[in-house]
């Protein structure tokens, strides 16, 4: 399939448009900056990033009067952009913190990228759970994936059957079949279901 050419109008609009986000992102980083070596900033903290917007990242942090509050915080221009799951050292700002360093990785969850580069798309990883769920019928070949980047990172993987009160005659045997090679191989496959309130506990 061919790309739309874009008109000059448009081209132009998208131009600009790139132009006035590359201006904010480096008006945010003189900004942090000026903060940093003005010591605006808070002390030094350790957190825990859970989510990643690009830009910008929710970090989870302890702290005595409230226990796993989370800040939202902007990245310093010259470090390393971090993943879910990695270590970092922060300072709290107005109105958002700084992320200042990225702690040393125990583990990465990689991917290619459209050019064929590995990317970290997560980090310091114990686990991996596969959700799976009885609607629409699981893919083999899309778990066996999952499966293997686990293994290729020595991160041990867990099979999740979610919603199992969805099982019935019309669906059992696919997915007793599916699933029925997982522990012979020694993977752990649990059912759960929050309507029913099975295998929640394990």
């Amino acid at each position: 399939m061919s790309k739309r050419k874009l008109s000059r109008r448009q081209a132009w609009r998208v131009q600009k448009i790139q132009d006035e986000r590359t201006q904010r992102s480096a008006k945010r980083t003189v900004i942090i900056e000026q903060q940093i070596q003005e010591g605006e900033l808070g002390e030094e903290r350790e957190g825990l990033v859970i989510a990643n917007y690009g830009t910008q990242v929710d970090v989870e942090y302890a702290q005595d009067t409230d226990p796993n509050l989370i800040i939202r915080c902007h990245l310093r221009a010259n470090i390393e952009n971090p993943v879910t799951g990695d270590l970092i050292i922060w300072r709290e700002g107005k109105p958002t913190g700084v992320v200042v360093a990225v702690k040393e990785r125990q583990s990465e969850l990689t991917r290619p990228n459209l050019q064929g580069q590995q990317r970290t798309v997560a980090a310091n990883i114990d686990y991996i759970i596969i959700v799976l769920a009885p609607f629409p019928l699981p893919n083999s070949t899309v778990l066996d994936r999952y499966l293997v980047a686990a293994e290729s990172v020595s991160i041990e993987p867990l099979i999740l059957l979610n919603k199992f009160d969805l099982i019935d005659d019309s669906n059992r045997l696919e997915i007793e079949e599916l699933l029925s090679v997982y522990p012979a191989l020694g993977y752990r496959v649990l059912n759960a279901s929050s309507k029913s309130m099975d295998g929640l506990q394990e």
